[in-house]
């Protein structure tokens, strides 16, 4: 079977959806010597091959991570011409004119559950796509219950059609000293002592205003020493964080590295004291993951698919709530017997999660997308 694997998503600095695909194809790759594998990329942002097995091969597109054009009007003759049996797009869209099987990975709904949280023209993109491939996927994959259930229930797609894939950790998420690496974020970084740290973008979705006066205010109460650092760039809406550190008054104690390059990120989580993912709504949520792989006591919210991926292994606040939020950075800073709970049931938790399974049960989304094509 010749399997096309849409991978624009994938580029220097890209987000969490990139690293899904990057990841997941790595993994395809090592466990699929059988299948013939060809991996679609940007013209000008293909940063080394994803994979070199000798069924592995990539071709670039003259076409962006989200190209609608590209992907409804030149899409179906490439995929005819490269002799496609199947095609993935882990980026949620897929073209309406079907030339093969085909599947596509709808992360979340964030766009159609909480429009106010995503930027007008990336939520109209994004909803006329999945309306698209609701209707002509032979089979949808997701990452979690919590993504399947509002899938089904926006989109009226049959939940039996829908397949839960969750993400994981990579292997460099683990619980070792960080010496010289760490020293030098530090350094490059201006991290000085203790901190608090959150990994992601940094836009409403994530709530990072209630999470700067949350920490200002477990700063003041519990008297802490930590300063909070914020490592990721913008997101998807419009959110200035200068000014939003400003507001509550977190100049002094807050540090903003920007994109964190992939080769400091384990050494920023094993040297944080704890990790704090306040998002208003995931279809995922990956950096508690990697936290948790590392050992970092976690403190997420208690809403959309967070308590799913995290269970027992995690500090669950309300993330509209800024007292709770607060106490439960104070609580855990505190006390070191607590930081030691949690950091030992974290790695058991992400532990359960790996690549190679998500790339096994992708395959058996693949297999059975296939067997609908055979039908139709």
């Amino acid at each position: 079977m010749r399997i096309i694997i849409d991978c624009r998503c994938v580029f220097t600095g890209c987000g969490g959806i990139g690293r899904y695909a990057r990841n997941l194809v790595a993994a395809i790759a090592r466990v699929n010597d059988y299948d013939e594998l060809v991996v679609l990329r940007s013209e000008g942002r293909a940063d080394g091959p994803l994979a070199h097995q000798p069924n592995y091969t990539e071709r670039t597109v003259p076409a962006g991570m989200l190209d609608e054009d590209w992907e409804q009007m030149q899409l179906p003759s490439l995929l005819e011409d490269l002799g496609a049996d199947l095609y993935h797009n882990p980026t949620f869209a897929l073209p309406a004119v079907r030339v093969c099987g085909q599947t596509a990975t709808v992360h979340d709904v964030v766009f159609r559950d909480r429009p106010d949280l995503v930027e007008a023209g990336l939520r109209d993109y994004l909803d006329r796509a999945t309306a698209i491939t609701a209707q002509v996927a032979d089979r949808i994959i997701t990452v979690s219950e919590y993504s399947r259930q509002r899938l089904a229930t926006l989109y009226g797609v049959d939940p039996g059609k829908i397949d839960v894939t969750p993400e994981a950790a990579e292997p460099q998420f683990r619980p070792l000293y960080g010496g010289a690496m760490e020293n030098e974020l530090r350094k490059r970084y201006g991290i000085d002592g203790p901190y608090l740290l959150y990994v992601g973008s940094l836009e409403p979705k994530k709530n990072i205003e209630r999470l700067l006066a949350a920490f200002v205010k477990a700063r003041e109460e519990f008297r802490l020493p930590h300063m909070l650092v914020l490592a990721g760039g913008g997101g998807g809406m419009s959110f200035d964080p200068d000014e939003a550190v400003a507001a509550y008054g977190a100049e002094g104690c807050t540090v903003m590295t920007g994109y964190l390059p992939d080769a400091y990120l384990p050494y920023a989580y094993r040297a944080a004291e704890a990790f704090i993912y306040p998002s208003l709504y995931e279809g995922f949520g990956l950096p508690p993951l990697e936290a948790m792989a590392c050992g970092t006591p976690t403190i997420v919210s208690n809403v959309t698919s967070l308590p799913e991926v995290v269970g027992d292994a995690a500090l669950l606040v309300d993330p509209e709530d800024t007292d709770a939020m607060a106490d439960a950075i104070g609580s855990l800073l505190t006390s070191e017997a607590t930081r030691r709970e949690y950091s030992a049931r974290g790695v058991k938790r992400a532990a359960g999660f790996s690549w190679q399974a998500a790339a096994l049960r992708t395959l058996d989304t693949y297999r059975g997308v296939a067997a609908c094509a055979e039908m139709v």
